[in-house]
């Protein structure tokens, strides 16, 4: 038995057949008398993707922080690309909920299949905050209500709109005047009319994702994790919507983020709201991404 931090290989079972090596991404494998071995020089190392040990067709690798229990045998073709486009295409983003709760097994079950989701550097840098208590919502409902109330207080006074003007960037304060606005002002004044929720929607669950501000790429994780999150949903007949307001009120108060754990430096990214379906579709539609260019 050889071993190198971070990766152990068992010679009595290496066949020596270079799988793991034409596997390994950042080459720090390489075969030394017919045998794997770590390659310590390298100066990226091994970042822990475990393709070595899902590659080793006799168990002979095993990596820091991967346990060999959670290695699972794939399952050949398991959906073809007419089934996976169907799939895709049904997906719609619900905004109308049936008064039906998510059971807590359902929304583990999502967060399981989420988890499959591609990642900047393993481990797993997201943390997912889970709302699906009445009041834990009704709770966050009255605070966007308010800070939103507040934010439109300023943006309508002239030295409240100079101040936000020069704390934001120009394409944030595009967004802000284009989109921001309208919304809360939209969802505010149907609640002080009809008590209708326009900024959750009235959904029975919600999850907000957050990660490590100073981690590889924060963002681009908890969308990705939050994407996975949406079609695992929609595959258990779950809808579900992307929200963008919910996420910048969260993570400018102090007091949400003790209130649901959320350590200073993480950044919250985004968030998704999930229920059964109010409503059924009978189509699709087609959108096609505004340009593709071959080179």
């Amino acid at each position: 038995m050889s071993s190198a931090s971070p990766i152990t290989v068992n010679e009595s079972l290496c066949s020596g057949c270079g799988r793991c090596v034409s596997a390994c991404g950042p080459h720090v494998l390489e075969l030394r008398d017919h045998k794997a071995a770590y390659v310590s020089t390298r100066e990226l190392g091994c970042f822990a993707c475990g393709h070595c040990m899902m590659s080793c067709p006799h168990d002979a690798i095993q990596v820091d922080g991967i346990k060999p229990e959670e290695l699972a045998p794939l399952q050949a073709d398991a959906v073809d690309t007419d089934s996976l486009h169907a799939f895709l295409a049904a997906r719609r983003s619900v905004r109308k909920f049936k008064a039906q709760p998510v059971e807590r097994a359902t929304l583990e079950r999502i967060l399981e299949l989420a988890a499959t989701a591609p990642m900047g550097f393993p481990p797993h840098s997201v943390n997912v905050v889970v709302l699906n208590q009445p009041d834990e919502l009704d709770h966050l409902g009255t605070v966007l209500r308010h800070d939103y109330g507040k934010m439109l207080d300023g943006y309508n006074s002239t030295v409240g709109r100079l101040v936000m003007r020069a704390m934001m960037s120009k394409a944030l304060w595009s967004v802000i005047g284009s989109h921001v606005v309208p919304v809360a002002r939209d969802a505010l004044a149907l609640w002080s009319e009809k008590k209708e929720d326009r900024f959750l929607h009235g959904a029975p669950a919600l999850m907000l994702f957050h990660a490590d501000g100073f981690g590889a790429s924060p963002d681009e994780d908890c969308h990705l994790v939050c994407a996975y999150a949406m079609l695992a949903a929609h595959s258990m007949g779950v809808g579900s919507t992307i929200l963008g307001i919910v996420p910048p009120i969260v993570e400018r108060s102090k007091a949400l983020r003790e209130r649901y754990g959320i350590p200073a430096r993480h950044r919250v990214a985004t968030s998704l709201i999930l229920g059964y379906p109010k409503e059924h579709y009978r189509k699709t539609i087609r959108r096609p991404l505004q340009s593709v260019r071959f080179v």
